[in-house]
């Protein structure tokens, strides 16, 4: 049957190679390999159980090939083993049992990254790079997830629009976040750029204050509780982020000594 466009109607055999190719990415995201994949596909294809010689003829594959993925498959909780007359069948398993596995194991993440946060001050500071608009965004995205409500950060050296321009899509979600969040962000910037800042920028959770100093724009200075980003707007763009409570500390008390002498 031809459509009104002159194109051959889909065939349900095609239909079903649709299907093949969306699993195949289905099971390469739960860390299955290309034999495990075919061993898995080619049990489908017969109904879901099948005897270790049939998946051999139909994969392919040498049998210590299909044997040991048949074993993996089977350790990692997507099939089981039954008899059936005294022969043995390998069969699939509703994966949907695996959900509670990946739910306990994002439980047990979030628990061990609480224990290696409070071992912080132990193993020393961590070093992140991050260069290039994407990964800068990633990083703020990461401060925006993390940082509570009602906190207070700090700037020194506001970039004004070249800090805008690599924040790209994440700056209006930033603005949203931080208004919402009732997040305060207090700023030490070159006094020839508050123009610049003050048009493109939301000052209600922006306390700036500024400094008459004729200095170019080429890096910013943000401080966290426990961590700073050095931010470099040269090419490469890079963001440079510093997980150190005792860095945060050491900064914070500069930052006070500028605030002093910074006027609104």
């Amino acid at each position: 049957m031809m459509t009104l466009l002159g194109e051959q109607k889909p065939s349900k055999h095609s239909g079903f190679l649709v299907l093949c190719i969306h699993m195949k990415e289905l099971l390469k995201n739960l860390g299955l390999t290309p034999n495990e994949m075919a061993v898995y596909q080619a049990l489908i294809k017969m109904g879901g159980s099948s005897p270790a010689g049939e998946v051999i003829k139909l994969t392919d594959l040498h049998r210590n090939i299909v044997y040991d993925a048949l074993t993996h498959l089977k350790n990692k909780g997507l099939l089981q083993e039954i008899k059936k007359d005294g022969k043995k069948f390998f069969k699939l398993k509703n994966p949907e049992h695996l959900a509670l596995g990946f739910t306990n194991q994002a439980s047990s993440i979030k628990s061990l990254s609480k224990i290696i946060s409070s071992l912080s001050g132990s193993i020393g500071h961590e070093v992140t790079i991050h260069e290039g608009s994407t990964a800068w965004q990633e990083a703020w995205q990461g401060i925006m997830a993390k940082l509570k409500p009602n906190s207070v950060f700090y700037t020194i050296g506001m970039a004004g629009d070249a800090w805008v321009g690599l924040m790209g899509e994440t700056f209006i979600a930033y603005e949203q976040w931080a208004l919402k969040n009732k997040i305060t962000d207090k700023i030490i910037s070159q006094k020839y750029l508050q123009k610049e800042i003050e048009a493109h920028q939301d000052i209600k959770f922006r306390d700036i204050k500024y400094v008459d100093i004729d200095l170019l724009a080429h890096t910013s200075i943000e401080i966290f509780d426990d961590k700073c980003f050095f931010e470099i707007y040269d090419t490469p763009e890079t963001l440079i982020e510093i997980k150190s409570s005792g860095l945060a500390k050491s900064l914070r008390a500069y930052f006070e000594l500028l605030w002093v002498v910074a006027k609104k």
